[in-house]
């Protein structure tokens, strides 16, 4: 009992992580999503509900006349067990996003306490999901269930760094086959090897082989990632800003050759510091906030201490809940606030590093976020700024190579699509690769190679 009392005890605890951690940034969720220590509370839900099925049966076998209050118990339990996988169903099909709030306020915990309540209920092997989930086909799958967990994540990966503009269908129908492949090699052939009687003259020194594998690898990894930043003594570009700010860092990473590359931006944020942000459809989003504090970010950030600042922030380009009023780049209170915004950000980057060259980027004038009125007035309004900085800041006009005055380019040259199907902002990999020769000439321009 003490150690059921325990391990509850650290159920409750691990469920406190994700909210405790959270900020409420797209890169908090980039690493609470995969961290060990958040995923810890799926396996203390599980062994909470396995010390409560074992406690509760130990309790009904030392009953007497347990067979008459028996049926309504298997058939609570069946009922439970049912509802309990309904809701992670349904769950599953609200959250259409690893970034979605709910689950680091605790949509994690709710998550693996209904799939513990639903494995519990399910030990009292009757009802019609316990015979369901005895179909061979399921049975298998639950064999190899937790090779599939291992293995699928990287899978997919995999594949979107193969082929990037990869259609979402054939992505999970490649990759389903790619993972249950794998899978079952890993769990008939390599598990094998895991269930065998290891002795400890033999195990112990390969444990301890596989431990300081892992501790050199911890140490190394992270000096030798920060040293290749700078390969062949490259001129370091840090990108700061919005989606767009990670997409031009991509770019100049996988397509170019002249500037190494730091990808300093931050999903749906700006400098603009909004409540909230409404787009052209009229979708209103609150202001994350990590963004409010994106002064802290890039701080962070420019410690790197690079040769050339590229800042991207077009997402300030939508509307802008500022005090409770709803306000657009064409509203003169809008002008004069973001004004400071951008002498705010440029300050930043000279107090931070002071010898870095400061490049800022305008709007495609229309984009599927913005009209084309905000995407103009925008533009004006960092123009007057770059204008009034004098030489501090240089101009990169966006707006201009994607852009003439009745419309936007949507493919390349070859007629390639600039952005992925159904994202009218961001670029596809054929984007990408279209802009990274003009970016290299811009910051040869303004940096020097």
């Amino acid at each position: 009992m003490p150690v059921a009392v325990v391990t509850v005890l650290l159920f409750g605890g691990s469920a406190l992580i994700a909210p405790v951690l959270w900020r409420g940034g797209n890169h908090d969720t980039d690493f609470l999503y995969l961290a060990t220590h958040t995923r810890a509370v799926a396996f203390m839900a599980g062994a909470a509900a396995a010390f409560a099925v074992f406690l509760v049966q130990r309790g009904a076998s030392r009953k007497e006349g347990r067979r008459a209050g028996g049926a309504f118990a298997y058939h609570l339990a069946s009922l439970t067990a049912i509802l309990s996988l309904a809701a992670v169903v349904y769950v599953s099909l609200k959250v259409s996003t690893y970034h979605e709030p709910l689950l680091y306020q605790g949509g994690l915990a709710v998550v693996a306490f209904l799939i513990a309540l639903t494995a519990a209920c399910l030990s009292t092997d009757r009802g019609p999901l316990a015979r369901a989930l005895r179909l061979k086909p399921l049975m298998e799958i639950g064999q190899i269930s937790y090779s599939l967990y291992l293995l699928h994540l990287p899978v997919y990966w995999l594949l979107l760094m193969a082929y990037p503009d990869m259609k979402p269908y054939a992505l999970f129908l490649l990759g389903t086959g790619f993972t249950w492949l794998l899978a079952m090699i890993m769990h008939y052939v390599i598990e094998q090897f895991r269930t065998r009687d290891w002795r400890p003259a033999r195990a112990v020194p390969l444990f301890t082989a596989a431990s300081l594998a892992i501790g050199f690898g911890s140490w190394y990894l992270p000096t030798h990632i920060a040293d290749s930043m700078r390969p062949d003594g490259k001129p370091l570009v840090l990108t700061l800003g919005d989606s767009m700010a990670e997409d031009f860092a991509t770019a100049l990473g996988r397509h170019g050759s002249k500037y190494a590359v730091v990808d300093g931006g931050q999903r749906g944020c700006g400098v603009m510091s909004p409540t909230a942000v409404r787009d052209r459809t009229d979708t209103v989003f609150k202001n994350w906030e990590s963004c409010l504090k994106w002064t802290d970010f890039w701080s962070d950030q420019l410690s790197a201490q690079p040769d050339a600042a590229l800042i991207h922030v077009g997402w300030d380009a939508a509307e802008q809940q500022i005090d409770g009023k709803w306000l657009t780049p064409c509203d003169r209170a809008y002008q004069k606030r973001y004004a400071k915004q951008l002498a705010k950000a440029v300050a930043l980057v000279s107090e931070e590093s002071p010898d870095t060259t400061v490049l800022l980027m305008n709007e495609r004038n229309y984009n599927g976020a913005i009209t084309s009125e905000w995407g103009s007035c925008f533009n004006q309004a960092v123009a007057d700024f770059v204008d009034s900085a004098r030489s501090e800041v240089h101009l990169l006009d966006l707006d201009g190579l994607f852009c003439d005055r009745e419309s936007c380019r949507q493919t390349t040259d070859d007629g390639k699509r600039l952005y992925p199907p159904g994202d009218d902002v961001h670029l596809s990999e054929a984007g990408m690769e279209f802009v990274t020769p003009w970016l290299e000439k811009e910051l040869d321009t303004a940096v020097g190679s």
